[in-house]
Formats: structure tokens, sequence, C-alpha cells
């Protein structure tokens, strides 16, 4: 008699099923494990390497569905969790990110299949890769991107300056090929970028990225602009203290409201501190002095006029005024590239002097602080 083959495993995946090979449940070594943006990390994500401290009982009253064996928990937010898995079809770990409630309300899961949709149709080096869409055996949606490994911005904050500032500018293309595509990130800030160890440079976390008109110029991206789940005028979406003026509003909101959130990023990087105080503060304090230079608040750090006045561009109080993610790009590299008009330099340099001699010298007490300060 035949031996009885083990039970195989399916996952519909576009209407097409694959048969995942007889797999058990093990552990293995994670490496480093990113927060993928928006969420917390756990004790099991081994961030900085270690060993895996996930018991996979605690991932769901299975282990594993379809293709995937859940291995570890790497983060956690409000709604979603990201997940370590292995993909035993192609045979390579992959993160899992899926709803954490069994029975999620309608708006949420719409606002969870838009973030699926729209990650995976902005094609870019800079956007993680979406493999696959489904449900797990609870009915909770989920999708799989690729896992990566490395640190955040926000922790790599105290590194070189030059490291940061080529990182910033591969930031502002990937910002400025979504704004091509109809998409508006909406929440950019430190935590929501990646740095690789090879050189990869990552924008995590497009949950409440918005996008533009009905979607008829980007046809790829169409059909997301009609799904259910779009926010409205007037709903408040970001991170304070990296939200532009009109964002924290509540006003209608174009591309714009990304190239501000770059500017405090940049101010961020060359200052070592965040423009903003955190919490609602940075919201009411994005209204009441939008604008900073980066070297009025730290003048000791010495802060090359060029990237002083890209900056103070980026964080223009109009929207009108800042230029585009392309362009805030190329001055950045400009400046990398050492394609510096010294000349300029000095000229700029001599007009701070020779303004702040007449503000001494004209007896104002108000133009006089200014110029000390």
């Amino acid at each position: 008699m035949k031996a009885k083959e083990p039970a195989r495993a399916t996952l519909i995946e576009g209407g097409r099923s694959r048969s995942a090979p007889p797999r058990t449940v093990g552990d293995g070594d994670t490496g480093d494990a990113p927060s993928y943006g928006g969420l917390e990390e756990t004790a099991g994500s081994a961030r900085h390497g270690g060993e895996r401290g996930s018991d996979p009982t605690d991932l769901g009253h299975v282990a594993g569905f379809g293709d995937y064996e859940l291995r570890a928990l790497l983060g956690r937010g409000g709604m979603g969790e990201v997940l370590l898995a292995e993909d035993h079809w192609i045979g390579r770990e992959v993160a899992v990110k899926r709803m954490r409630r069994t029975a999620p309300d309608l708006d949420a899961e719409r606002r969870f299949l838009r973030e699926a949709k729209i990650q995976a149709r902005l094609q870019h080096p800079a956007v993680v890769p979406v493999h696959d869409m489904g449900r797990d055996p609870d009915g909770r949606p989920y999708f799989t991107m690729k896992r990566l490994t490395g640190d955040t911005l926000h922790d790599l904050l105290d590194q070189p300056q030059q490291r940061l500032l080529r990182a910033f500018a591969e930031v502002c293309l990937a910002i400025e090929f979504a704004h091509e595509h109809g998409v508006i990130h909406r929440d950019i800030k430190p935590s929501n970028i990646m740095l690789g160890k090879f050189g990869e440079v990552y924008v995590l976390d497009w949950g409440v990225a918005r996008v533009v008109g009905d979607g008829s110029a980007n046809p790829s991206i169409q059909d997301i602009a009609n799904m259910d789940g779009e926010t409205q005028v007037g709903d408040v979406m970001g991170t304070p203290g990296y939200m532009a003026p009109e964002q924290a509003l509540g006003y209608q909101m174009s591309s714009a409201v990304d190239v501000y959130a770059l500017g405090c990023v940049l101010f961020e990087i060359l200052t070592g501190e965040p423009l903003h105080p955190r919490g609602a503060a940075g919201a009411a304090n994005a209204i009441a002095q939008p604008t900073v230079a980066p070297s009025t608040r730290r003048p000791e750090r010495t802060i090359a006029p060029e990237l002083d006045a890209a900056c103070v561009a980026a964080l223009a109080e109009d929207p009108a005024a800042r230029p585009s993610a392309r362009q805030l790009a190329e001055r950045i590299q400009d400046y990398l590239d050492g394609d510096r008009d010294l000349e300029r330099r000095r000229v700029l340099a001599a007009a701070q002097v020779a303004e702040a001699r007449a503000a001494l010298a004209s007896g104002d007490p108000a133009a006089r602080a200014h110029a000390v300060h």
C-alpha cells in the first residue's frame, strides 16, 4: 500500500492556487529586524542582532498558513503587526504584515488594503516591494514584503553627515517618484526612513498615503483612488512635529506637505535636533513658526549656506514657494558632488555679515537682538 502523502496547504493568489511543500515549525537566525515604520519593536525582533524572542504560539492560533511559516514578531502597532516568516515556495525570509484584530471594521480593512496596493504599485528601489496579498486562516488581511535589515535614520543621526545627506537625496527622489504617480506619503520622518548595511535606502509606512484626485493621470493607481477608505479634507493624518502648517490645520493638501516634512528631516540632519517639539505642541508650533533656518538654531555647527538655504526653502510657509522633492534632491546632490559656487558662498557670507553689522548699528533693540542670535 502506498504511504499517505503529507497534506499540502494551498493559497489562492489572483485566482490561482500554489501548493506549499510540507513544513515544520522551527527556529532559525533572524539577524537584524527593522521596525517597518509605524510599529513598535518587540523583544523578539532582535533589531541589533541576538536570539529570537518570540514563541511561534504567540503569533496566532496557527504557526503558519499557505506557503508561509511564521517565525517571530518583528513589530506591532495599534492596528497591525509585522511578522518574520519563511516563504517555503521560493525559499526565502519575508515580512508579513497583517491586521491584529480577527474581525476588523470595514473602514480599517479598506485602509489596510489601500496601503498594500499603493506600496505595491510604487515600483521604486526605495519602496519596499510587496510580494503577495491574502487572508490568514482567521480571515485577517495580510500582505508580504521584502524582509529588511538595517537601521532607521532616527537611530543614525549621530553618523557622519555625508552619509545621511546621500541617503536623504535618495529619499527625496523616491518621494518625487510617488508624487509623479499621484501619491502623497503624508508621514515622512526619520523613523520611517531606513538605511541598510549595503547602501540600501527605504521609505517605510505608506499607511496614511493619499492618492491625489481621481487617479486618472496615473492609470496604475486609478482603482486605488476610487477605493473607499480615503481620508477627507479636515482629517489630520501624519505625525505632529513633521506636519506642514496646512496639514496640521486639516486644509486641502498637495505634494508640498511631503516637501515640508523632508525639510524637517533635513533640519534634523543638519542640527541634530527636531525642528518642532513632539506631540500636539509640534503641530501648533508648525502653524505658529513654520520656518527656522538650521544655522539660526545651531550657529556653532557652521552649516554650509547651500544646505541652510535648501532647508529654509523646503520649510516655506507657502506651499507654492517650496521646491519639488526632485529639486530638493538636486540641491543636496550638488552640494555632495562638490559643484559649489565658491563665489556665491562668499557673497552669501558677506551679505550675512553686512546685514548683521547694519542691524547692530541701527540702534533698534529688536534688530540688534536678531543679529546677535
